[in-house]
Order: C-alpha cells, then sequence, then structure tokens
C-alpha cells in the first residue's frame, strides 16, 4: 500500500457575532478558572473594608467661606501716589496668594493654638498634621475661599474652621496697620526735617534781601533797566543834536564865507518872453499827442516822434529863466547878521550839549557797572526763592499724606469678610458604611479580575479549545470530558454505557472516518506535546472504540523512551517492536491481545538506546506495511512531539496524525515548538483531541447532562430542558 502525507485544512473562519460569544465564553472561563482566586482576593478585600470601618474613626466636616474683598474702607485716596504704592503692595493681591498665605503654618499653628485645651484633645489626634486635616481652596471664577476642616467632632471642625477666618483677619489687619504705620513715620520724620530746612531757607532769604535790597527782582530789575536805557536815550540824543550843530556850524562857516556885506536892494524884474514861448509850445505839442492817441497807440511812431519833440522843449525850458532883472539897488545885507546869529547860538549849544554828554556819559558808565552786577544777585536771589518754594511745597505735601496716612491707618479693614461661618454639621463624612461599603465591593471586584487576569497572563497553559485550535491550526476532532472522582487513566471499558467519556471516544471515532472519506486512514499516530497529556489513554481508548465498532485494531507502542502502554492495557512488554525489528522476535511472538475483542497489542519490547535511529530503520517501515495488511487500523502510540525527533521520523510512516491538547496542562510555547516540528516533517496532522475538558462549565454540558452515568439519561434531558 502507498502512504499518503496530506496536511490539513484550517477551519473556516468565525463569523463576528461568533467572535463576541466566544470572547464572553472565554471571560467566563477564566472565572472559573481562576474562581479560588477570585473569591480568595474578593474575600480578602472586603475584610480589609470591614476592618477599616471597624477601626476608622468618625470624621466630621464642616466649612467657613470668607470673600477677598478688592479695596479697603478710608483708602480710596487713589489720587495719592503713595497710598496708591500701599494699596499695590497690602491689597491688590491674587484670591491664590491669599489661599496660600491661609494654607501657611504659621497661620494653622496660631488658629490652633487658640482653640481650647478640650476642643483639641477630643477633636483632632495628638499626632495630627494640620495640612491634612484642613483644605483651603477656591471657587473658580470667583474671589471667595472656602476653608475646610475635617475633625474626630463636629464641635471641634466647626470651631477650627471659625477660627483660621479669624486669625487670618486678624493677622492681615496687622499686617495692613503695620505697613500703613512704617510709612506714617517714615513720612512724619521726612516732614520735620523738611520743616527745619525751609525755615533755614526763609532765614537765609530775608537776609540776602536785606544786605542787597533786592526785594522785588524783577520789578526791581525792569525799572533798572527802564532807567539805564532811558540814559543811553538821552545821551544819543545828545550826540546826534551835538553832530548836527557841528555839521549845521559848518553850513554856517560857508554861508559867511559867500554871503557878501552888501546886497542889492531894489531891482526889478520881468518876465522873460522866450519862456513863455516854450511853454506854449509845450502845451501845443501835448495837445497834439492827445490828438494822435486817438488814432495811434503810445507805441506807434508818430507818437514817439512827438514825444522827442516833447523832450527838447523841456529842456530847452530849463535852461530859459522865467524872468529877468530890468534893474537894481545896493544895500548893507541883513543875512550876514542872522547868519552871524545863527553861528554864535550854534557854539552856545555846542557847548551845552558837549557838558550835557560828559555827564550822561559818566552816569550810564557808573550804571552799567552796576548792571554787570546784577545776573549773580539776581541767579542767587532765584536759586533762594526756589529752594525755599520746593521745600515749602515738599511740606506741603507731606502734610497731605501724613494726615491721609493717619486716616487710613485708623480706618483699614481685612483683606477679606465673613461671607458664610462654619457650621455645625453632625453627619459624619468618613467612614460613610453605604459609600464605603459600595467602594471595597467594587474594589474587591476590580482587584479579584485584575488578579485573575494577571495569573491568566502569567499561566502559558491551554484553557480552551480555541485556544488549542489557533496553536495547532487544525480542527478539534473530540473533546475528551474530564470525568470527576475517578483517579489516574480511565478506558472506556470501565465506563458506564452513558458515559461521556464512551461518546466522546464514540465522535472522535466517527470525525476520524469522516476525515478519511477521500483518502484511507489506516495508520494513526497519536501524540502530544509534552508528557502526562494522556496521549497514551487516548490512544487506547480509540483503540477500544475502533474495535467495539467491529474493526480489527492493534496498538503499536513506539514511546521507545517511556511506555506506558502496557501497563494501561495490563501486558507485558517483554517482547516487542524493538525484537521484531532486530529479528529475535517473530510479530506473531510478539503481538499480544488487547483483552476484547479485535484489540491486538504491539507492546515496545526491550528500550534500546537509539529510539530515533531504531524507528528510522527499513524494517520499521515493512513492519507497519504489514500491520497495515493484517489489520483494519494500525494505531501508533508515539513520544511527545517538543523536543524529541521521534515523531517527525513515525510522521513518515504514519496516514495521519492526532495530537492531544490536555486542557489546563499544555503549555502553549510547547505547543508550538511541536507544531513547528511537526510542519517541518511535513506530519499528515489531521486534527487535535481536546483532552479532559469539563463540559459542565465550558458550553458542553448537553453531553454530560444526556449521557448520565446512571442511564437515566431521559429524565436528566428533561430536566435540562
Amino acid at each position: 500500500m502507498t502512504l499518503q502525507h496530506d496536511t490539513h485544512t484550517p477551519p473556516p473562519p468565525e463569523t463576528a457575532g461568533e467572535e463576541q460569544a466566544l470572547n464572553l465564553r472565554d471571560y467566563l472561563a477564566i472565572c472559573y478558572r481562576r474562581r479560588r482566586l477570585l473569591v480568595t482576593v474578593f474575600a480578602v478585600v472586603l475584610t480589609l473594608g470591614c476592618v477599616y470601618m471597624a477601626v476608622s474613626k468618625r470624621q466630621y466636616e464642616s466649612t467657613a467661606r470668607i470673600l477677598i474683598a478688592s479695596s479697603k474702607a478710608g483708602s480710596n485716596d487713589t489720587d495719592i501716589p503713595l497710598l496708591s504704592d500701599l494699596k499695590a503692595l497690602t491689597e491688590n493681591r491674587s484670591v491664590d496668594t491669599q489661599v496660600e498665605v491661609i494654607s501657611s503654618n504659621d497661620l494653622l499653628d496660631d488658629a490652633f493654638a487658640s482653640l481650647d485645651d478640650t476642643t483639641r484633645t477630643r477633636g483632632f489626634r495628638p499626632d495630627v498634621k494640620l495640612p491634612e486635616v484642613v483644605k483651603v481652596e477656591t471657587k473658580p471664577n470667583t474671589d471667595t475661599i472656602d476653608i475646610t476642616v475635617h475633625a474626630l467632632t463636629p464641635q471641634a471642625a466647626m470651631c477650627f474652621a471659625n477660627q483660621i477666618a479669624d486669625t487670618y483677619f486678624i493677622r492681615d489687619l496687622e499686617q495692613s496697620n503695620q505697613a500703613t504705620r512704617q510709612v506714617r513715620k517714615y513720612v512724619e520724620k521726612n516732614m520735620t526735617k523738611v520743616r527745619e530746612q525751609l525755615a533755614t531757607a526763609n532765614v537765609a532769604l530775608a537776609a540776602y534781601k536785606t544786605r542787597t535790597h533786592l526785594f522785588a527782582p524783577d520789578t526791581q530789575l525792569a525799572k533798572f533797566a527802564e532807567h539805564l536805557a532811558s540814559l543811553q536815550l538821552d545821551l544819543d540824543t545828545a550826540r546826534a543834536t551835538l553832530s548836527a550843530t557841528q555839521q549845521a556850524q559848518g553850513v554856517i562857516r560857508g554861508q559867511l564865507k559867500d554871503v557878501p556885506r552888501e546886497i542889492i536892494a531894489d531891482t526889478n524884474v520881468t518876465k522873460n518872453p522866450r519862456f513863455a514861448a516854450i511853454v506854449e509850445k509845450i502845451d501845443q505839442l501835448h495837445a497834439d499827442r492827445v490828438t494822435l492817441l486817438q488814432e495811434y497807440r503810445a507805441d506807434a511812431d508818430e507818437v514817439k516822434a512827438l514825444d522827442h519833440r516833447i523832450a527838447d522843449q523841456e529842456a530847452q525850458l530849463k535852461t530859459a529863466a522865467e524872468t529877468i532883472v530890468a534893474s537894481q539897488t545896493r544895500a548893507h545885507n541883513p543875512v550876514q547878521d542872522a547868519v552871524l546869529g545863527k553861528y554864535f547860538d550854534n557854539v552856545a549849544t555846542m557847548v551845552a550839549t558837549e557838558a550835557h554828554i560828559r555827564v550822561a556819559s559818566s552816569e550810564l558808565s557808573q550804571r552799567e557797572k552796576v548792571a554787570d552786577g546784577l545776573p549773580d544777585r539776581q541767579r542767587e536771589l532765584t536759586d533762594l526763592l526756589q529752594q525755599s518754594a520746593l521745600l515749602e511745597s515738599t511740606y506741603e505735601m507731606l502734610t497731605q499724606k501724613y494726615h491721609a496716612l493717619v486716616l487710613s491707618e485708623q480706618g483699614t479693614l481685612p483683606n477679606g469678610r465673613m461671607i458664610d461661618r462654619a457650621r455645625l454639621q453632625r453627619i459624619p463624612v468618613a467612614p460613610r458604611p453605604l459609600r464605603t461599603g459600595v467602594f471595597f465591593l467594587i474594589l474587591a471586584l476590580l482587584s479579584a479580575g485584575g488578579a485573575a487576569m494577571l495569573l491568566e497572563r502569567l499561566d502559558d497553559r491551554v484553557h480552551d479549545q480555541e485556544t488549542a485550535e489557533g496553536l495547532a491550526g487544525a480542527s478539534t476532532m473530540a473533546m475528551i470530558p474530564n470525568m470527576p472522582g475517578e483517579s489516574g487513566p480511565l478506558l472506556i471499558t470501565r465506563a458506564g454505557p452513558h458515559s461521556p467519556l464512551l461518546e466522546s471516544f464514540r465522535i472522535l471515532r466517527h470525525n476520524i472516518g469522516f476525515a478519511a472519506i477521500d483518502r484511507r486512514l489506516k495508520i494513526l499516530a497519536v501524540s502530544s506535546s509534552g508528557p502526562g497529556e494522556g496521549k497514551s489513554t487516548t490512544c487506547a481508548n480509540l483503540a477500544l472504540a475502533m474495535a467495539m465498532d467491529g474493526k480489527r485494531v492493534i496498538i503499536v507502542d513506539c514511546d521507545l523512551r517511556r511506555p506506558s502502554m502496557h501497563t494501561l492495557l495490563g501486558v507485558s512488554r517483554e517482547v516487542g517492536v524493538t525484537n521484531v525489528l532486530t529479528g529475535s522476535s517473530t510479530l506473531e511472538e510478539a503481538i499480544v491481545s488487547g483483552g476484547v475483542p479485535g484489540l491486538d497489542v504491539l507492546p515496545t519490547g526491550p528500550l534500546p538506546p537509539n529510539p530515533t535511529e531504531v524507528l528510522n530503520a527499513p524494517s520499521t517501515r515493512r513492519l507497519f506495511t504489514e500491520l497495515a495488511e493484517r489489520y483494519d487500523v494500525v494505531l501508533v502510540d508515539c513520544p511527545p512531539s517538543a523536543g524529541l525527533s521521534d515523531v517527525q521520523v513515525i510522521s513518515t510512516l504514519v496516514d495521519g496524525l492526532l495530537l492531544v491538547v490536555t486542557i489546563n496542562e499544555t503549555l502553549r510555547e510547547r505547543l508550538r515548538i511541536a507544531i513547528r516540528a511537526l510542519a517541518l516533517a511535513g506530519a499528515p496532522l489531521i486534527g487535535v483531541v481536546i483532552n479532559r475538558l469539563d463540559m459542565r462549565r465550558q458550553g458542553y454540558g448537553y453531553y454530560y447532562y444526556y449521557y448520565a452515568e446512571d442511564g437515566t439519561g431521559e429524565r436528566k434531558k428533561k430536566r435540562r430542558r
């Protein structure tokens, strides 16, 4: 016969709805597997919660609310710069800053020390840390601050909250008054100093005025300048008069030389006929020009020619005298007498003017010398006046500020005001049984679930069918139930006729038959990823189920390292596979009966030192071929697949391979190693067998209830419905 090596096909993908159902079953399966841990953690957390509520002292809470003011009474004089600076230092503080001030250890210690001994003893623990029992916070978008206190008694919580607010007001008022008081003392000290300086400056100013006679500098200087200008004007006028007199004197001297002593006393004058003729001609020419202008323009040649003629006549007119002397009579010249009188008068005027100039020049020179010293005197006087005025204005300003600070000091208010005093709250805020109980219940559930999930993440074992199929890449051929109450391997021959164990191997038998519809599976190997996972028991029960179906079945124990089939079926392994392969025994001598009709067993025989080489020998292939000819089914019990090459060798000799996966025992990593090894060898894996599955807890209870061990399946079926 020809050995076939067909690989399996993966199962069809599941739908989204099935994935959700599987996920829910997975979580339920985790809870069931970790039920002891869940119950333990849940009970521990709930116990801790009960202990906490039992030993915890009751905590009471009370809240006082204050409003931070933006300004203070008596300090509205913002036009005074010093008060504005003071307000910037003492008033314009943010609400967050006030929260820090109230939360300071010094303020809390002062407020706590102000409480009476009884309130402190009953309301707070001896080792209490005040920041832990006091909570100061501000409301968003408001200027209010809440002072919340937790205490062992409601009276202590109320008193301490109110005392913190009162202490804050007292300290804030003291600090504000202290700042105002310091500024007032500073202003008072400077005011005294400025007053003394002002008195000294006034004495110096009075002495200077007495010494210099400069009382009204502006008026006096104006009059002095006016007088000086008058002197200069008088001097300039005298000098001008002298100059004019001197010029007139020269003219008079010339006149005396030119004026004769005798003059013509009588002269007859007549009109010059030539002068009259020229005038008449000029008049005629002008009349002609007017006539021409009526026809010609002023720049016409005719007009210009006439203008030249007029100009010639006017020139002749200048040379012609209007009158002419007809006769003359000589006499003494009176003009000379008049000129001599003017001469003597001018001499007298010159002498007087020169005298006046000498006097005016001397006076002006003296005044100019005085004027040269006036700027220095005026500057000194101006400095004294400015110093006195500055000191006087400074003293006046300090006096105003001093009185304003006195009013501010007397009218200072705290930076805030109480808007809601703390009240007595008799309902404790901690512990609250309902809320605390719900909290610990939720905490217990979360802790238990977290512990279960953590342990599940750390657990590398296969816990469900989906994980096994996903890792193996093959579908499940059958699910072998875990039989509670049974110790050790259980064969189906010892199970009841309605046992779920028997039914599961029937299903496995039929599924193997369905898998061999298009090919013949005569030689089947059964293996697992590791030891102790029930592969030998599965192989034996599968052989029994096939024998019950009327087939001739033989079990070949090829686990040449740690065989267990002979113990499971109660046969001897003194003669077996190794004897047949070495030729020391015949096949008929090595085969023993399996205890039921149609079932034979070929034990391992003596264990060889080199199992892989023995299994890979040509005689092994001939042995399997001969067994396939004699029996309907040959089941091969193989060693574990992970870490051993025996199964890889056996996989080349069989028609199909079943991989046993034991729930809660098979390690996922070891299963991956086994699958990779089988894939490298091209093993004909036809499916996996889920072993030791708790069907009552993992959704397969139908088989358990329907096939009851006591044979009352009909009754339990009705109960299931």
